[in-house]
C-alpha cells in the first residue's frame, strides 16, 4: 500500500465511511446529496489536493458580487482552508486546496477535510439560495494547520 492509500485509509477511519482510492490515486466522496469532494494525489506525488464544485453561477449581478466575496474570502488572514475559484468551462464556483503529503496523517486530514466540507457546504447552500455565505469561523492556527 502506498502512502496516499494509507492516508485514505486513515481518513476513512476518521470520518467513518469506507474509502477506496482508484489506480490513479484519487477518489470522489459524496458527503451530502449535492456535494462531491475529490481527494487526489498531485502528479508530483508530494501534495494531496481536495476539490469540489459548489454550484453553477448564472451570469449577472449576483455572480459578480459572489465572485467579489470569494476573492475577499481568499484574502482572509490565515487560516483559511480552501481557495475559491471560478471554473469558466463548468460555469461553477469551485473550492480547492492542497497540502503536503509528508506532514499528513489520517487524523490531521480528517480534521482538515471536515473544515473543508463545512466551508464547501456553506458556499454551496448560499449559491443554491442565490444568497451570500456567512463568514465561517475556523480554529486558531496551530501546528496542525501549518501544512502547506
Amino acid at each position: 500500500m502506498n502512502p496516499f492509500q494509507e492516508l485514505l485509509q486513515g481518513l476513512a477511519e476518521e470520518i467513518g465511511i469506507p474509502i477506496q482510492g482508484d489506480n490513479s490515486d484519487s477518489c470522489a466522496l459524496l458527503v451530502s446529496d449535492h456535494l462531491m469532494v475529490q481527494v487526489e494525489l498531485a502528479k508530483s506525488g508530494e501534495q494531496v489536493i481536495l476539490g469540489a464544485h459548489l454550484g453553477e453561477l448564472v451570469p449577472g449581478k449576483y455572480r459578480e458580487e459572489l465572485l467579489k466575496r470569494a476573492l475577499k474570502e481568499n484574502g482572509r488572514s490565515y487560516p483559511h482552508l480552501g481557495i475559491l475559484g471560478y471554473s469558466a468551462p463548468a460555469n461553477q464556483l469551485a473550492l480547492f486546496d492542497q497540502m503536503r503529503l509528508s506532514v499528513l496523517n489520517g487524523e490531521v486530514l480528517g480534521q482538515l477535510f471536515q473544515i473543508f466540507v463545512e466551508k464547501a457546504l456553506a458556499w454551496q447552500s448560499a449559491i443554491r439560495d442565490s444568497a451570500y455565505p456567512e463568514e465561517i469561523s475556523l480554529p486558531e492556527p496551530d501546528e496542525t494547520f501549518v501544512i502547506r
